[in-house]
C-alpha cells in the first residue's frame, strides 16, 4: 500500500513513519505532510492508497483536508490521529467516511490493525477494477497506485479491446508557473487535432510537476500519432504560449505505463540543455552528446571587481555574458548547469553583502536556490537572473546618484526605523531639530523624491519581502508596514508596483 503522512509534529510524523516500515515491508510512505494545506497538494498529485492525518494542524486541519478532497473525489483511506481531548473532532471526521481513529500515543499493534483492516478494504474494492475508466485506470498507474498485477491488466486489456504488448505513446506538457492557467486548455488543444479513431486519448493532470500528461492507447495509425505530435508542437510554437516544453516516449501495453511516465519527467529538464529544441524524446535525450561543464571562473571574477567599483554598466554586461554562455553553444548536463547558476549567484550574493549594495540576503538567496532548482528549462533559469541582476543594478545606480547630505541620511534613517509606526515629516523634522519646511526641500534635492512617496516606496520594497519571504497573510503584512487598512495598503501596492499583492506573490514565486 501507497501512505501519506499529514502530521505538523516532526518527531510524530518519522515516528509514524519507522512504525510502517516495520509493520510490513510491502507498506510504503510515499511523502508528508506538515499541514493539510501541503497534505492536500500532496494527496493529490501522489494519490496514496491510505492517508494518516492529525486533526488539529495549522493553516489546514485534518478535517478541511479530508473535505476538500472529497470536493475534489480524491478518496483515500483515512487513519485519523488525534489527542483524547479531540474525540470530538474524531465524531466528526467518521461523519465523513472515516472510519478508523487512534489516539495518541499510538502503539505498534493499533497501527498495525487499522492498516491491515484498510487493506483488505483496498483488496475488496479492487476486484472491480474494471469498472473503471480508462482514463482513471492509466492515471492511476501513472501515478503507481497499486493494484496493476496481471490478472488486473488483463481485464483492463479486454475491457478496453488492447492487446496486452500494443505500443501506446505518452506525451508530457511541462506548463511552469501558470499550470492552472493553462492546463485546461492544453488538452482543448492538443484532442481535435488527433483523430479520435485513430487513438484513445486519456489525461492525466500532474499538478507537483506543473505538468500534463497524454497517454494515446490504441494506436491504429503510428504515422497519423506523428502528424498529430508535429501539429501540436508548430501550434505551440506559433503560440504566445511557446515557452511550453513538449516530450514524448513510447510503450508497449500497459505494465510499462509507470515507468515510461516516469522516464518522461526525468528528460524534462534537459530542455535546460537543449534550448532550441521543441520536442524532447526519450531515449534520444539521453544519447545526445554532451561534455563537462566548465564553469566561466573569469566572468564571475570579473562580476565581482564590478560590483566592488561599483560599476553598473559592467555587471549588466557580466550579467549578459553569464547567460550567453549557457545558451546553448555547448551541452551539458541539466544538473551541472543548475550548479553553475547556483554558484553564480552565491558569489554575486556574497560581494554584493560586502560592498553594502544588500543587507539581509539569507532569505532571498533561498529563494532563488529554490527557484533553480525546480526550473525545467533554461528560460525559467534565466528569469531568476534578471531579478537579481535588475535588482542590484537599480540599487547601485540609485547609490551611485545619490549625494545625500548628513541630514539626509539621518532622516532616512529615522525613516528606516520607524516606517511601520506611520512617522510624518514633521515628527522626523522635530527629532532633527529642523523646520519641516526645510527637510522637505532637502529631501527632495538629494534624492529627487518626496518626503511621502520615499516613505511609501519604502513600505512597499518592504511589503515586497514580506509577500516574498513570508507566509503571513495580507492584513498581518499591512500593519506590520503602516498602513492600518488592508484595502488602502492594496490599492497603495497596486499603484506603485502594478499588481495587488496577491498577483505579485503569485507570479514572483
Amino acid at each position: 500500500m501507497r501512505i501519506v503522512i499529514v502530521e505538523d509534529e516532526v518527531q510524530t510524523r518519522e515516528g509514524l513513519s519507522r512504525l510502517i516500515e516495520r509493520i510490513d515491508p510491502r507498506y510504503r510512505v510515499v511523502g508528508s505532510a506538515a499541514n493539510g494545506q501541503k497534505g492536500l497538494e500532496l494527496i493529490c498529485d501522489k494519490r496514496p492508497d491510505v492517508v494518516i492525518t492529525d486533526i488539529r494542524m495549522p493553516q489546514m486541519d485534518g478535517l478541511e483536508m479530508i473535505e476538500s478532497l472529497a470536493r475534489l473525489n480524491v478518496t483515500p483511506k483515512y487513519i485519523v490521529i488525534s489527542a483524547f481531548s479531540e474525540f470530538s473532532y474524531a465524531r466528526r471526521a467518521m461523519s465523513f467516511g472515516v472510519s478508523e481513529y487512534l489516539l495518541k500515543p499510538i502503539s505498534m499493534m493499533e497501527l498495525k490493525q487499522a492498516m491491515e483492516k484498510l487493506e483488505l478494504q483496498l483488496q475488496s474494492e479492487r476486484m472491480h477494477t474494471n469498472e473503471q475508466t480508462l482514463e482513471q485506470t492509466i492515471a492511476a498507474m501513472v501515478l503507481g497506485t497499486d493494484g496493476t498485477n496481471s490478472e488486473v491488466l488483463t481485464k483492463i486489456a479486454e475491457k478496453y479491446r488492447l492487446s496486452p504488448t500494443e505500443p501506446m505513446a505518452l506525451v508530457l506538457f511541462y506548463l511552469g508557473v501558470q499550470y492552472e492557467e493553462r492546463k485546461n486548455s492544453i488538452v482543448h488543444l492538443s484532442y481535435p487535432k488527433f483523430q479520435v479513431e485513430c487513438a484513445q486519448i486519456s489525461t492525466v493532470y500532474l499538478s507537483s510537476k506543473r505538468s500534463v500528461l497524454l497517454v494515446l492507447s490504441g494506436l491504429s495509425c503510428p504515422d497519423e500519432f506523428s502528424k498529430w505530435l508535429q501539429s501540436i508542437v508548430q501550434i505551440h510554437s506559433q503560440m504566445m504560449w511557446k515557452d511550453i516544453d513538449i516530450s514524448y516516449a513510447m510503450c508497449h501495453g500497459l505494465p510499462e505505463i509507470h515507468s515510461t511516465a516516469m522516464d518522461l519527467l526525468k528528460i524534462a529538464p534537459w530542455k535546460i540543455s537543449l534550448p532550441g529544441q521543441k520536442l524532447l524524446c526519450y531515449p534520444d535525450v539521453l544519447q545526445t552528446p554532451h561534455t563537462h561543464c566548465a564553469y566561466p571562473s573569469n566572468i564571475e571574477n570579473g562580476m565581482r571587481v564590478a560590483i566592488c567599483a561599483q560599476n553598473a554598466e559592467k555587471v549588466q554586461q557580466y550579467f549578459e555574458q553569464f547567460e550567453i554562455y549557457f545558451s546553448g553553444r555547448q551541452v551539458y548536463l541539466p544538473q551541472e548547469i543548475k550548479d553553475s547558476y547556483t554558484r553564480f549567484l552565491w558569489s554575486v550574493t556574497n560581494v554584493s553583502k560586502e560592498v553594502g549594495h544588500v543587507s539581509s540576503t539569507e532569505t532571498r538567496y533561498k529563494q532563488m536556490v529554490e527557484h533553480i532548482l525546480q526550473a525545467q528549462n533554461l528560460g525559467e533559469l534565466n528569469k531568476v537572473l534578471h531579478f537579481v541582476a535588475e535588482d542590484l543594478s537599480a540599487r547601485m545606480k540609485h547609490e551611485a546618484a545619490a549625494q545625500e547630505n548628513l541630514t539626509v541620511k539621518r532622516a532616512k534613517s529615522l525613516i528606516h526605523e520607524f516606517y511601520s509606526d506611520g512617522i510624518t515629516l514633521e515628527e522626523i523634522a522635530h527629532k532633527l531639530g529642523i523646520t519641516p519646511e526645510y527637510l522637505s526641500t532637502q529631501f527632495r534635492k538629494e534624492t529627487g523624491n518626496t518626503f511621502s512617496n520615499y516613505i511609501r516606496d519604502y513600505r512597499i520594497k518592504k511589503s515586497k519581502e514580506l509577500l516574498l519571504g513570508t507566509q503571513l497573510k495580507l492584513h498581518q503584512i499591512s500593519a506590520q508596514i503602516g498602513y492600518s487598512d488592508p484595502k488602502y495598503f492594496s490599492q497603495v501596492f497596486k499603484k506603485v508596483v502594478g499588481q495587488l499583492p496577491a498577483d505579485y506573490r503569485k507570479t514572483q514565486k
